[in-house]
Formats: C-alpha cells, sequence, structure tokens
C-alpha cells in the first residue's frame, strides 16, 4: 500500500475451503486454542498500540503517536486487528490484519501491516508470527491469507516467498 513503487507483487496462500465469515476475536473453541498454543496475542488497548507504533514505525516511518491511535481506533472499528508477538516481554513484531471479501475468492484474511524490530530481525519471530495467521485464516475459514508488498522489497519479497512459496500475483 505504500505508493513508492508503481510495481508491486501480492502474495497468497490457501487456508483451506470458504465459509461463513467470522470475527477477528476469539469466540469459538478452535480460536481459543489458537490463541492459547501460541505467543501471539491481540493489540487491542492504546498502551498496546502505543507499544507497537515503533515497530510499525519500520514499516512507515512517517506515523505519529497521535494520528496513529486515532487512525487504528476508526480501523479496528471496521475490522482491523492488531497482533503482537513478546520476547521477554518485549514486543518484537506486529501484524495488521482484516477480513475483506473478493468476488472472485470469497472471504480472505488481508495482511496489511507485518514487521519485526529491527533488534529482533532474523530470530524467527516474523515466521512465528506469520505461521500464527496462517492458522486463524484456516481456524476462522477464511478462503486464503493475502498480502502485499512493494516490488522494490527485495528481503520483504524474498522472506515472503520462503514462507508462502512463489507469489501468485504480479
Amino acid at each position: 500500500h505504500r505508493a513508492q513503487s508503481t510495481h508491486s507483487r501480492s502474495v497468497e496462500r490457501s487456508s483451506g475451503s470458504p465459509s461463513a465469515a467470522v470475527r477477528l476475536h476469539p469466540t469459538n473453541a478452535i480460536e481459543q486454542w489458537l490463541m492459547h498454543q501460541s505467543d501471539v496475542a491481540p493489540l487491542n488497548t492504546e498502551a498496546l498500540w502505543l507499544e507497537a507504533l515503533p515497530i510499525l514505525q519500520v514499516l512507515w516511518p512517517e506515523l505519529r503517536a497521535e494520528t496513529y491511535v486515532r487512525s487504528l481506533a476508526s480501523m479496528q472499528e471496521r475490522g482491523y486487528e492488531l497482533f503482537g508477538i513478546r520476547s521477554e516481554d518485549e514486543l518484537v513484531a506486529v501484524a495488521g490484519v482484516q477480513e475483506i471479501e473478493l468476488l472472485a475468492r470469497g472471504k480472505i484474511l488481508w495482511l496489511f501491516d507485518m514487521a519485526t524490530h529491527p533488534q529482533h530481525q532474523g530470530k524467527g519471530f516474523g515466521t512465528r508470527l506469520l505461521r500464527f495467521l496462517q492458522g486463524y485464516a484456516q481456524a476462522n475459514g477464511y478462503s486464503r491469507l493475502l498480502l502485499h508488498t512493494s516490488a522494490s522489497r527485495e528481503a520483504t519479497i524474498a522472506f515472503y516467498r520462503s514462507q508462502l512459496g512463489e507469489p501468485f500475483g504480479v
């Protein structure tokens, strides 16, 4: 979603068959089990959002606390969910997702924002967060986990390829 490059790539991974719409909050036994099997947790308070801000600034350096909190509150009202992973009580990686529906693909889980703190990159936190999101998408009946990244972000594309396989769209 950044407009730095006119070329972009989409990466998607099938996660099962489409089913009825579900919320991004743990409301059934499968979702609750998944949340307890992982060190990933929802970031759903203003204090947690502010803790996530420096990590999200890795992706979006222009983010400022006052507008970020207001925007995130508005986005959450429309279904955006922010998740984070901790190491020794420090938030080290975050990912923001939202359910969207596409004519040809049905309901999917869209990965909007995913970042790991620079001091913790290369330690498997992004992989664990992505694996959680794949399981979360499957447990909630989404047809796929889909994301978009700039074609100029070669390291990012290499990471997603290593985790998800070859992109389906360019």
